[in-house]
């Protein structure tokens, strides 16, 4: 008996032959659309792809063999919920009894590519002996979620049915993390092992793989959230299912790199991040860093050190804070918000209070959202609003400020105030090497002055130039 099954992109020669021991026997050659076997793969999003067959399948009630070849092109698989698919797949698959050797498997797979080889083992509807490695090349992962990785390295899947073990290791070249780490991540959606859950759940797991990966990035991956903006580099592993992975280990932030606290920068002096949460990205901090801020009031004008120590899980962390000349914590707190002490704070006037908290108010709005910390990421400009004062009056007026990060040596930075007394400044900094940076500034002033004869209102403008050569020492 003979019958021809024919489709859109499918002409399969279907032909029963005579066997005695087999009550079933067919002759299967042709061409077969994979979309057609889909309702045989849940497991997938979405499968398509052409296969050219040549096999003969056998079956009885109590036994089932299949021999011959399949050449699979335009291959398609997704995965549910991973944001990357599998695509151009092409590979030759070799079939003899219950067992199929994969041979010369390629893809396209997240802007790289992919090749493998291996074997499978059909014991059962849910029992496939899988084991397949190879090699990735030139890949760009988003896996987990706002971790964005680009690299190469080489990987295994084994395991009996899903979810499989896909182990191996991954040479990160680049990489960016955008994730928050303060997120209050649910435990209900975090991994756990399946051994450990009551079997009637484990078998209702809908997830295809579970990682089990080793990292390296000794190039280092950039990360930018709401508290870092640095360059990291260590090693990680990272474990679980594509849709919630967790990672493990510990990395270390660039030296000069920076945080953030109250909308002010800091510079890191060290910084480890150790992962150890196996249920959720949450590391525990040990970051030491320092800044600079200058209270101005009246004529006067002091310098402070503050040094920050951050300890603890990053959700929740302790922070320590201590300042040169020494001050209360309520102090250091104000100075960094608010550019001056509570004493100095509260010596102002009602309207200057006023004032200055709704410049602070705005500065908050446009640093800390997600509009300002974007417009960074995408300009490399950063734009702050604070308050200065204006002597003429000793008056709160808004100052703008906009400055970029040309090269790791060269920074700009300019300035505005807006009052009676307006204020241009200009810098330019180049660091020579790690202690010395040539700092060059230009400082322009616009005083508005009344005549009183004919009633008009005068500019006078001062010019100030400068050349600063700065220099830094550690004391350990």
């Amino acid at each position: 008996d003979k019958m021809i099954l024919s489709g859109d992109n499918t002409s399969l020669d279907i032909q029963s032959l005579s066997n005695n021991q087999y009550p079933i026997d067919l002759s299967i050659n042709g061409k077969l659309d994979l979309g057609m076997l889909s309702f045989l793969t849940p497991f997938f999003d979405d499968m398509r792809g052409t296969a050219a067959l040549t096999t003969q399948f056998r079956a009885k009630p109590d036994d089932w063999s299949l021999f011959g070849s399949a050449f699979i092109t335009n291959g398609y698989i997704r995965v549910p919920e991973f944001p990357h698919a599998i695509e151009s797949i092409e590979t030759d698959l070799l079939f003899s009894d219950d067992k199929v050797v994969v041979n010369k498997f390629t893809s396209q797979f997240a802007n790289g590519r992919i090749q493998a080889n291996g074997n499978l083992e059909i014991k059962g509807s849910q029992n496939i002996k899988t084991d397949l490695y190879g090699k990735f090349k030139d890949i760009s992962l988003v896996v987990p979620k706002d971790i964005a990785t680009k690299g190469s390295g080489d990987f295994r899947i084994t395991g009996n049915w899903f979810p499989y073990k896909m182990e191996g290791n991954y040479i990160i070249q680049s990489g960016l993390i955008t994730k928050d780490f303060s997120e209050n991540n649910n435990s209900s959606e975090s991994f756990m092992r399946t051994q450990l859950l009551p079997k009637g759940l484990s078998k209702e797991v809908k997830e295809v793989v579970i990682f089990d990966y080793d990292t390296v990035f000794t190039k280092g991956i950039d990360i930018r959230n709401d508290l870092i903006d640095s360059k990291v580099y260590g090693k990680l592993k990272i474990k679980g299912p594509p849709t919630s992975s967790v990672v493990l280990g510990q990395v270390q932030l660039q030296r000069n790199s920076k945080i953030y606290f109250k909308d002010t920068e800091f510079e890191v002096e060290t910084a480890d991040l150790k992962f150890n949460d196996p249920n959720k990205i949450n590391p525990e901090l040990y970051i030491s860093a320092n800044t600079t801020v200058t209270e101005t009031m009246d004529t006067t004008s002091q310098r402070y050190e503050i040094n920050m120590l951050i300890q603890g899980r990053a959700s929740n962390p302790t922070i320590n804070l201590t300042s040169n000349p020494p001050r209360s914590d309520k102090d250091i707190i104000s100075l960094l918000a608010l550019g001056v002490t509570t004493e100095s704070y509260q010596s102002n006037t009602d309207q200057n209070q006023l004032a200055k908290q709704s410049y602070e108010v705005g500065a908050s709005i446009l640093t800390k959202n997600r509009f300002g910390r974007d417009l960074k990421q995408r300009t490399g400009f950063e734009f702050k609003v604070s308050s200065a004062l204006d002597q003429t009056n000793n008056s709160t007026v808004p100052k703008v400020t906009i400055s970029k990060q040309w090269t790791p040596r060269i920074e700009t930075s300019a300035s505005r105030t807006f009052g009676e007394s307006s204020t241009n400044d200009v810098k330019v900094e180049y660091q020579l090497n790690k202690n010395f940076s040539l700092i060059g500034s230009w400082e322009g002033r616009e005083l508005s002055n009344t005549n009183l004869n004919n009633d008009t209102n005068e500019k006078t403008t001062t010019d100030i130039l400068g050349l600063d050569i700065e220099y830094k020492l550690e004391f350990k």
